[in-house]
């Protein structure tokens, strides 16, 4: 039980910066975009590859671990930011499916 806490921080945070870097690659993706409808499937293409392989397993173990960590640290139980952080994820991961 001793090493739950820190491997569940080290997961939500490695899964965060997943969830940054799939969302920059869209970023970046999307500004050199060209308007020739062969490139415009090429990039949604690549869009849905990203998204399917890194934004949404990332998304899933950041809430995952974030609800464990909510679980199994006790202090958390008693205040209402965690729940209110459990409950913005849930809606990120609604928005983003």
């Amino acid at each position: 039980m001793r090493h739950v806490r820190p491997t569940l921080k080290f997961l939500h945070e490695l899964s965060s910066a997943g969830i940054i870097g799939a969302l920059l690659t869209h970023l970046v993706l999307l500004s050199v975009a060209s308007a020739t409808p062969v490139e415009y499937a090429t990039l949604r293409r690549a869009i849905e590859v990203l998204t399917r392989w890194v934004l949404l397993p990332s998304l899933a173990v950041v809430l995952l671990s974030g609800l464990f960590a909510i679980a199994v640290h006790r202090p958390y139980h008693s205040t209402g930011w965690p729940w209110l952080k459990a409950l913005t994820g849930i809606a990120l991961f609604e928005g983003t499916l």
